[in-house]
């Protein structure tokens, strides 16, 4: 790796266990906790934008609460997506380029190569995962699509 990663990215092995026994498996890309509830369970993780392998990691922010992803699933099955892309079609550039701008400007120093050219959840347009836009708009993202999925699940953040 020609790239170290910020102390901020590092996380505690208590972290690693939670949000481990959260998504299942451990995790594999460095991250920090972003956002926790008022009891102080893990909301949404913010993972480092380069891959352990070089890569960059589109994947900015992620939903780790259980309950949170099955009622964006739900919302996901129901046809929120297309909703959505409807609802939010002339403002998503305005989204996904404000996401790419802040992820890409933690990793701009490392070098071009490290830059994601799409934006919220790896999308270039359109709405890719409304789990996504939900998590970046929980930590204080332009984003209006997440605002819409939080009032649609009945979130109050």
């Amino acid at each position: 790796m020609d790239f170290e990663i910020p102390a901020a990215f590092v996380s505690s092995e208590r972290e690693g266990s939670e949000v481990g026994e959260l998504i299942g498996r451990a995790p594999t890309i460095p991250f920090r906790v972003a956002l926790r509830s008022e009891k102080g369970r893990a909301l949404v993780i913010e993972s480092f934008p380069i891959r352990p392998s070089g890569y960059p990691n589109p994947d900015w922010f992620w939903l780790v609460d259980r309950d949170l992803i099955r009622a964006v699933g739900r919302l996901e099955s129901q046809g929120g997506v297309s909703e959505a892309e409807r609802v939010f079609s002339s403002v998503l550039p305005s989204i996904h380029n404000a996401y790419r701008a802040g992820r890409n400007s933690l990793v701009a120093h490392y070098g071009d190569r490290y830059l994601a050219a799409g934006g919220v959840g790896g999308a270039k347009n359109g709405v890719k995962c409304l789990h996504s836009h939900l998590a970046y708009y929980l930590v204080g993202g332009f984003n209006p699509v997440g605002e819409w999925v939080a009032k649609k699940i009945s979130l109050n953040p």
